[in-house]
């Protein structure tokens, strides 16, 4: 379970699933209701969603500069992710 927090420790989003937060501590990657969802966490707000409807994944990562991220699926499957959304020029 995930609960993303304010200052005031109120409850801003939860839910099931991994989570991962960028180096930055600016951006945080979630599985919610079968996609993975790119934030900002600060103000709080979705950058991304993928519209691929994906299996829960065991866990997620950014990679070091932050503009990929992998997803490790139940069956040992792994998924790259494009999150540099300051560089995106197009979906994949």
């Amino acid at each position: 379970s995930y609960f993303l927090l304010d200052r005031q420790g109120q409850v801003l989003l939860s839910g099931e699933g991994p989570v991962a937060v960028d180096a930055s501590g600016l951006r945080c990657l979630l599985f919610v209701q079968g996609r993975l969802v790119l934030y900002n966490l600060n103000p709080l707000h979705v950058l991304r969603r993928w519209s691929k409807v994906v299996e829960r994944p065991l866990s997620v990562r950014f990679s070091g500069n932050g503009r990929l991220a992998v997803s490790l699926g139940a069956r040992g499957d792994y998924q790259v992710w494009e999150v540099d959304e300051e560089h995106r020029v197009y979906e994949r």
